[in-house]
């Protein structure tokens, strides 16, 4: 989105506040320059809505790539453990599929990002769980 680009590009920190709001901080250490920053700032205020979905979008998806980066850190083989669920522990296998539905629905509905973070968690915690088994069966 381009006002929180260009926000970035001129030092700035731009994020969401846990209340859902768009926050800003300076992290330069010369004084930005008052008649680039005031436009940029404007801009953002009139696509305000815009700029939530898309900080709300990019905070989503580093959540998940920390659990993605956890998981794979645990098991380099998921084709070879899914396929040993599937076989051995449907069970698993079918909560792994329903946790990653709800996360989902949670974000096609809007829901906060701490209610979608926990549902990451709670998936990651099932592939844990289908890892550690796949591994004490070998």
């Amino acid at each position: 989105m381009k006002p929180i680009t260009a926000l970035r590009e001129l030092n700035f920190d731009v994020y969401l506040t846990s209340g859902g709001q768009v926050k800003y901080s300076y992290k330069g250490e010369q004084e930005p320059c008052k008649s680039k920053i005031i436009p940029i700032l404007n801009e953002l205020k009139l696509q305000k809505t815009e700029a939530i979905a898309y900080l709300k979008k990019e905070e989503l998806y580093k959540t998940l790539k920390k659990a993605k980066d956890e998981l794979n850190s645990e098991c380099q083989d998921w084709e070879k453990v899914f396929d040993y669920l599937n076989s051995h522990n449907q069970e698993l296998s079918l909560k792994i599929d329903e946790a990653q539905e709800r996360i989902d629905n949670l974000w096609k509905e809007g829901r906060s990002l701490s209610e979608i973070g926990e549902a990451i968690k709670e998936w990651k915690e099932f592939n844990l769980e289908a890892s550690r088994l796949f591994k004490l069966q070998k």
